[in-house]
């Protein structure tokens, strides 16, 4: 057989394993659930990623559907039949009821670019506060609203007694009818805290006014939590 007729048959062998030759991610499992959770809890969970392929795989970003979400890698090469862990760790402190989040880790696998991992929890609330949003309307002088007053309340969702409560705002107009932060509370499960919100004016408001107001919980098992709040007080229309 000449060296030609030899060429001929081993370099189109040599040319279909470079191009077949490549790497696969597999995610196993690629959805999953947290469970069950009390708002605050920090849990984390890890998946296997397994190179299936014929070459390296190499993780590139990896992305979340949530800053609550951190999802970590420690090693990024995966050779042939190699294995790495995916650690996912979910901070519930934002949420309550049911949640679904995501996890996107981009490769270089031909067939399958990225991989995406789904996971779900049940968030049991910890606490809960009425309104959700401060505002109050000024009459035509400018200096009286509408609303003498906004009643507050706080209410207690967990087994653990509330044991320090904090109000600030950045509206200089508002004053609260307590005198913050309050501790030494021992607020029990499913009772509240109440308090009411007034405006002060001092000079007519010409311009809607907007601003927050942060409010603070701390619970006898370690639990803290803050709330920002939206607040508004506006200026008088017909």
């Amino acid at each position: 057989m000449t060296l030609r007729r030899l060429s001929a048959i081993i370099l189109p062998i040599i040319l279909a394993c470079t191009v077949t030759a490549a790497p696969r991610i597999v995610v196993a499992p690629d959805s999953f659930s947290m469970g069950t959770l009390i708002q605050g809890d920090i849990v984390s969970y890890s998946c296997e990623i397994t190179n299936t392929g014929d070459a390296d795989l190499v993780i590139g970003k990896i992305d979340r559907s949530c800053g609550c979400t951190a999802p970590e890698m420690a090693k990024k090469q995966l050779a042939p039949g190699e294995k790495g862990a995916l650690k996912i760790t979910f901070d519930s402190e934002k949420f309550f009821g049911n949640v679904h989040k995501t996890v996107t880790v981009y490769s270089n696998d031909p067939q399958k670019p990225y991989a995406v991992v789904a996971f779900t929890a049940d968030i049991k609330r910890v606490w809960s506060y009425n309104p959700t949003y401060i505002k109050f309307s000024c009459e035509k002088d400018g200096k009286t609203t509408q609303e003498k007053e906004i009643a507050f309340t706080v209410t207690n969702d967990h087994q653990s007694p509330l044991t320090e409560i904090n109000v600030v705002t950045d509206l200089k107009e508002l004053v609260f009818s307590k005198r913050f932060p309050v501790t030494g509370l021992t607020l029990q499960a499913n009772q509240t805290f109440d308090f009411s919100i007034e405006p002060k004016i001092t000079a007519p408001v010409d311009s809607t006014r907007y601003g927050h107001v942060d409010l603070s919980v701390s619970f006898a098992d370690g639990r803290k939590f803050t709330k920002r709040i939206g607040a508004s007080i506006k200026k008088w229309q017909q």
